[in-house]
């Protein structure tokens, strides 16, 4: 740490600073990071959904997920007529839509949790309503993506 003093006029208070060193910023810098990290990992284990992808060995970041990606997924008229259909059946099967229609109106806070490869190909793990939603409301929306890490790391 580095000192600084500081005497005030018309006292006698000495006010001793202490800023921290680069080193020191770096290493809590660091730690959030790995906070961070140690988050979206347990976050997308929580809810992770598809056997195809260990969701385990990935590395997992915080990001928008923009319409062209979603779009591997589904169009907007793919969706809608998906949606419908999903509306129908849990209609049908006498539980509530109402999540359903919130979403439409307002969209989502809840992020997707989905895997992209190293060919930009998306892998969704949870998360099939909310892209299906955005892409007919032509929003973004925000994700939990996993990527192998030997790809991060480059």
């Amino acid at each position: 740490m580095s000192e600084q003093k500081i005497h005030l006029s018309n006292s006698d208070i000495i006010v001793t600073m202490r800023s921290p060193t680069l080193d020191q910023l770096y290493e809590v810098d660091l730690r959030r990071r790995k906070q961070y990290q140690q988050q979206l990992c347990e976050y997308a284990e929580a809810f992770w959904d598809n056997s195809d992808v260990d969701h385990r060995v990935l590395e997992w970041s915080g990001e928008i997920l923009s319409l062209s990606l979603m779009e591997q997924c589904f169009t907007k008229e793919d969706a809608l007529q998906w949606l419908a259909q999903e509306i129908k059946t849990t209609y049908g099967d006498g539980r509530s839509i109402d999540d359903y229609l919130m979403m439409l109106a307002h969209g989502s806070k809840h992020p997707v949790v989905v895997y992209l490869d190293e060919n930009n190909t998306l892998t969704v793990g949870d998360g099939w309503h909310r892209i299906a939603i955005a892409m007919i409301r032509q929003t973004t929306v925000y994700a939990v993506v996993g990527r192998d890490k030997k790809e991060t790391a480059q």
